[in-house]
């Protein structure tokens, strides 16, 4: 009788027989085979042969024998993204899939980490064994902001060592690059615009802009006929007063 200790990982020919006439043959072979698994681990395994009962009587009372077999592992540990780059507008979000090569010994949490606070994401994903294969869907979610341009971050997305399967430690970080599709456009209002002034009196108007500036906006401002009013010749609105009316 042939055994193996553990059959998720190799099998074996169940017994053989060998008759008095091929006692002596060399060529009584055993198959063993090898479970392709999807764990990043070399798997050992032991081999038992054993007398069978129904064995003629001077075997029947003989030890088992057994070896140990280690099979080289063939997987790598690694995490797959379903992209690279990723266009969003301004205030909506986009989603990619993650998933895992292999099936690990433990947990594995994977971090997500932003270059800047033009987008929000969750802080972390945990795969644990026995879902390991299963897919999950990660949500970006970008930021209106108020300025007339479009932006860009990078998600970086890595293995949390401290708290992930050993065997996870090396893999190397991905990179989303996102582009944030802008909705605002530059412009600026007048307010409270006069409609007639009395000889000799003054008025006033207020201006602000659509879109926060990225440095200071310098408005010149003119009369048609400066012999019957003047104004002054320019104001200058910067990026922190940007919506104060009081301009």
């Amino acid at each position: 009788n042939i055994s193996s200790s553990d059959t998720s990982k190799v099998t074996v020919d169940s017994n053989i027989t060998i008759t008095p006439n091929d006692w002596n043959k060399t060529n009584n072979s055993v198959t063993i085979n090898s479970i392709d698994d999807l764990s990043v681990s070399d798997d050992n395994v032991t081999i038992t042969v054993s007398i069978n009962n129904s064995s003629a009587t001077e075997y029947k009372n003989l030890l088992d024998q057994n070896f140990t077999l280690v099979f080289n592992d063939n997987d790598n540990a690694n995490f797959n993204i379903s992209d690279t780059n990723l266009s969003i507008n301004e205030g909506s979000s986009k989603t990619f899939d993650i998933n895992l090569t292999s099936k690990p010994i433990s947990d594995v949490v994977i971090d997500f980490v932003v270059s800047n606070q033009e987008i929000n994401i969750s802080q972390n994903v945990t795969f644990t064994p026995n879902e390991w294969n299963i897919t999950k869907t990660i949500t970006v979610n970008s930021i209106d902001d108020l300025y007339d341009r479009n932006d860009t971050s990078i998600l970086t997305i890595k293995i949390n060592d401290t708290n992930s399967s050993n065997e996870y430690d090396n893999v190397s970080d991905k990179n989303i690059s996102i582009i944030i599709i802008n909705d605002d456009n530059a412009s600026f209002t007048i307010n409270n615009k006069p409609s007639d002034i009395n000889e000799s009196e003054t008025g006033t108007f207020n201006i602000t802009l659509g879109t926060i500036p990225t440095s200071n906006v310098i408005l010149n401002i003119s009369s048609s006929n400066t012999s019957e009013a003047t104004v002054d010749s320019n104001i200058t609105i910067t990026p922190n007063d940007w919506n104060v009316t009081s301009n």
